[in-house]
């Protein structure tokens, strides 16, 4: 029954013409379960979906396109579609990536022998807020400027707006930076997406201290990727341009430390001032430092004893 509501919000939503649409189930190949909203990029149209709480996709295709599956936690894969209109959902295996934390065992921390200390531009005030279209993920650059081995991440912080009371699934990321200060691997090792209800004008921070992430020396890149509009009844994202939550964005930098990409495309410097190109405020954006979203996180710095 989620399947066919979820299918009927996409052909609601659905622009394409002249194509097929693939039904699929994106399961873990180990425990067998759907894979909450995984992400299925169409390589060769160049858009793409995002799976139900279940794994269910609905998406438009044409036969011999290559679809890209990819979830935090697990391998990404390819597959050349070679069917569309089946009797049953298509199965796509996700494999989980090997964590190395898998045969270490976690010790408890004691916080009372760190120092807490905020980094990045979550706390700056933000005179631009930018909503994002399904799909887009932003991350910011956040450099280690404290070199004490052992600093730990402690939570992940975003300067968010929201105005409707209509919910929203974003998915959160964390990003080894670089040697050029580019969005490097994942550090987060699951699926962390939260639904977001109500309004809010806010600073909100998620807590991965459980993770023991220690603040690696190039410094961090902390993301976020809008997923859509989110519908409880059905566990299904309908895919919708501008949708909340807005970021707030400072003008802190002269220099551009934010990127984004789609689709889990490749990333590129980000410049929110292209946006408002033909707008009459495009002018007075124009003489301020380069806007940067207000994304920070707060880290835990052992203590000199």
């Amino acid at each position: 029954m989620k399947l066919i509501y979820f299918l009927i919000f996409f052909l609601c939503l659905n622009q394409s013409f002249g194509q097929e649409l693939l039904a699929g189930r994106i399961i873990d190949s180990t425990s067998k379960k759907g894979v909450s909203f995984a992400a299925i990029v169409n390589t060769t149209q160049k858009n793409g979906v995002y799976a139900t709480e279940n794994g269910d996709f609905v998406l438009s295709i044409n036969k011999g396109d290559t679809l890209k599956i990819s979830c935090i936690g697990y391998k990404p894969v390819e597959r050349l579609v070679k069917e569309t209109i089946t009797k049953e959902p298509l199965l796509f295996y996700l494999i989980p990536a090997e964590n190395k934390l898998t045969d270490v065992i976690i010790k408890s921390i004691n916080w009372s022998n760190y120092l807490e200390r905020e980094r990045g531009y979550s706390g700056t005030k933000s005179n631009l807020h930018v909503s994002a279209n399904t799909g887009m993920e932003y991350a910011v650059f956040i450099p280690n400027a404290n070199t004490i081995p052992g600093t730990k991440i402690y939570s992940l912080n975003y300067r968010l707006n929201k105005i409707h009371l209509s919910s929203v699934a974003i998915r959160l990321h964390l990003y080894k930076a670089n040697e050029d200060n580019t969005p490097g691997n994942e550090l987060l090792d699951s699926n962390y997406v939260e639904i977001l209800e109500g309004k809010m004008d806010k600073v909100i921070s998620y807590n991965i201290s459980g993770l023991q992430i220690e603040l690696p020396p190039n410094g961090v890149f902390v993301g976020i990727e809008w997923l859509g509009a989110f519908d409880s009844r059905s566990n299904a994202i309908m895919y919708k341009n501008a949708v909340e939550p807005n970021m707030g964005f400072n003008f802190k930098l002269k220099s551009p430390i934010t990127y984004e990409r789609k689709h889990n495309d490749m990333w590129k410097i980000s410049d929110t001032r292209q946006l408002f190109i033909n707008s009459p405020s495009y002018q007075s954006l124009e003489s301020k430092n380069i806007p940067n979203a207000s994304f920070g996180i707060t880290i835990k710095v052992p203590k000199k004893i």
